[in-house]
């Protein structure tokens, strides 16, 4: 008739054959040596017709304290999305402007007078447009998200910050852009 008894270590329930009573055994569970009983020892409640005798508390040791998983910062995730989103924007608008810089020369050396005719050209070019304009509203729209990811001090600022410094970058660039066409139409050289 098997013996069983339960761990002293993680007090889960062991089963040795008879032949092993007062013998060392290895708990298959945290591999604690540790020795057999030799008297019966009366099983584990494991039947549903052993009388109750109160709740059963097994000491396994210490509790190990709970800690709750990370809240997730859903302004950090989007503003992280709007960040590669310019970032496909952009190579979008290299790919056009190398397409259209391919077509006027194909040795891909523009000269100084062939500049306004590129900047024509480019700025026709639907797929530019279309870059430009889809880069302009996710750069606003991720230095938003970053800004309310960062104020909100939840898990994963690290990607507002990234998005803050992607997305900022990127509308400086196209504010410097705006400006320098608005001052060059101002001075009588814009078109």
């Amino acid at each position: 008739m098997p013996i069983q008894f339960q761990c002293s270590t993680c007090g889960k329930p062991i089963e040795v054959d008879d032949e092993f009573a007062g013998q060392a055994v290895t708990c298959p569970y945290c591999r604690k040596v540790m020795n057999a009983p030799t008297g019966l020892v009366p099983p584990a409640v494991t039947s549903t017709t052993a009388a109750y005798s109160g709740p059963q508390v097994a000491s396994a040791g210490p509790i190990p304290q709970f800690t709750p998983p990370a809240q997730s910062n859903w302004f950090a995730s989007a503003s992280l999305v709007c960040s590669i989103v310019v970032l496909l924007c952009l190579c979008l608008a290299f790919a056009g402007s190398y397409k259209v810089m391919k077509r006027m020369a194909p040795d891909l050396k523009l000269q100084q007078d062939q500049m306004p005719a590129f900047v024509e050209q480019t700025s026709k070019e639907p797929m530019l447009v279309v870059s430009s304009i889809v880069t302009l509203i996710a750069s606003i729209a991720g230095v938003l998200f970053a800004i309310l990811g960062l104020v909100r001090r939840t898990g994963r600022r690290w990607q507002s910050i990234l998005s803050l410094i992607v997305c900022g970058l990127m509308l400086a660039c196209g504010c410097l852009s705006i400006m320098s066409n608005f001052a060059a139409m101002a001075s009588g050289k814009g078109h």
